[in-house]
């Protein structure tokens, strides 16, 4: 746990934490929101975020056509990766004189209280601008600057090595070792890379009270009567709304067990969503034009309903498999088709960690549910039931109609009845126990004033 002592860096009134966030989805946003709220009491901070959407829409377009995906996902891996990762960081480092102008007009207004700015960014295109002229905003304004980048996914991409960084925090030591490998064969300026478990929300970190974890066991309960509550948040990029539209009314069609609570923006794009599910009498649906006040509305949808299971992509979302079913934010997480290498990679850190199925138990359940045979009707079928108790998520069939006879499958077969039991312990055979760490949030900021602390002395 955290020294109080320790974070007393922290909260000194020369001392400007500034958080900056690409507008590129909403997992920077969620990883921002959840350290920012993560704060030692005393503390300030205030958010910057880049007016740049260019990169959202790319980011969307990505998530859309395949080509185009089939062409990102390549440029993220083999030897390609190299020398586009070259390009792209000098292609990012070449335009910060607007942000440049931005920043030391905000410092010019606080310099005589601030004499220290800490910088967190949790997306790798701010934090290559905000290392690109961290040494001149020293120089010009005469205030200290510490830049600490946050990996939002366990993906060791290259992109991510930022040399100018104080600090750069990774949820795995694969990743890290990854990033410090490549620094070296770049020939680039080693900086410290430390492995942190994931900062996970600390408002889903807070235990459930007893009678709603009984109400969240009686939502998986075959026999049972009460409806299961799904969460299912729709990307910044709103990928997936047809699949989401047909997982809806598939799992629906099959059985009245279940209800949605859809969390999505309200865009141009987003429109025909929208207007479909709000017409469907088992959907809640919970929208904002407003980036922010989306990630809020997530948040509050577990607050205020007892959430059994959520339908995401294997974003940064998949960390939430750190948190028990016993905590706000323990749903059971059911991943849909990853789209970039980060997510494929996201589901490798579940994989090693044995939180989800491995790939051949995988290909196993699939085609049990497809011949709708029992799991109790060979020794792999029981011992896989049994295994349950340690998975917090399921990777589903990519097809909508598919995924959604898959669900249905599995809950009558009594495997998430077993799963909402499931508490997170490592395995004796993992030997990266620390990753799984639910206190992210916490080790960091100590972290983060270990930095701190030694760029005082």
């Amino acid at each position: 746990m955290v020294s109080e002592n320790k974070l007393e860096v922290l909260k000194k009134d020369s001392l400007q934490i500034i958080f900056s966030y690409s507008p590129t989805g909403f997992g920077h946003l969620r990883v921002m929101d959840a350290l920012q709220h993560g704060l030692p009491i005393g503390a300030t901070s205030e958010t910057f975020g880049a007016e740049d959407t260019s990169l959202g829409s790319l980011y969307r377009l990505i998530s859309i056509y395949p080509p185009l995906r089939i062409l990102y996902e390549r440029l993220q891996g083999g030897w390609i990766e190299k020398p586009f990762t070259a390009f792209y960081r000098w292609m990012i480092r070449t335009r910060p004189f607007i942000l440049y102008l931005k920043l030391k007009t905000l410092i010019n207004k606080k310099k005589k209280s601030v004499t220290e700015i800490l910088f967190i960014a949790t997306h790798f295109a701010l934090a290559h601008k905000l290392g690109a002229i961290k040494e001149e905003l020293e120089k010009e304004t005469g205030v200290k600057t510490t830049l600490v980048v946050v990996v939002t996914d366990d993906s060791p991409q290259q992109i991510w090595y930022v040399p100018e960084a104080d600090l750069i925090t990774v949820p795995s030591e694969y990743t890290r070792t990854n990033l410090l490998w490549y620094a070296k064969k770049a020939k680039l300026k080693e900086t410290l890379i430390k492995v942190n478990p994931y900062p996970v929300s600390p408002d889903f970190s807070k235990d459930l009270s007893n009678e709603r974890y009984q109400f969240r066991l009686r939502q998986v309960d075959p026999a049972g009567y009460d409806r299961a509550q799904i969460a299912l948040p729709i990307s910044g990029a709103a990928v997936g709304t047809a699949h989401a539209l047909q997982f809806i009314k598939t799992l629906q069609d099959i059985s009245e067990r279940f209800e949605f609570h859809v969390i999505c923006k309200e865009a141009p794009y987003t429109l025909f969503f929208l207007h479909t599910i709000s017409g469907m009498p088992y959907v809640d649906l919970h929208s904002s034009y407003i980036d922010r006040r989306i990630v809020d509305l997530y948040e509050e949808a577990y607050e205020k309903e007892t959430i059994a299971f959520e339908i995401t992509k294997p974003s940064e979302q998949a960390f939430k498999a750190l948190l028990n079913p016993t905590q706000i934010g323990g749903s059971i997480l059911l991943f849909t088709k990853p789209v970039g290498r980060q997510e494929y990679d996201n589901l490798n850190f579940l994989e090693r960690h044995f939180l989800i199925p491995q790939e051949s138990d995988r290909r196993y359940l699939y085609e049990k549910a497809e011949k709708k045979e029992s799991l109790e009707d060979d020794e792999r079928g029981k011992k896989l039931l049994a295994e349950s108790v340690r998975w917090r998520g399921l990777i589903l069939p990519y097809k909508a109609n598919n995924a959604a006879e898959f669900v249905l499958w599995a809950f009558k077969q009594g495997l998430f009845k077993q799963m909402m039991t499931c508490c997170v312990v490592p395995s004796p055979n993992d030997p990266e126990r620390r990753e799984l760490d639910p206190h992210g949030v916490e080790k960091f900021w100590n972290l983060v004033a270990d930095v701190l602390e030694s760029k005082s002395r």
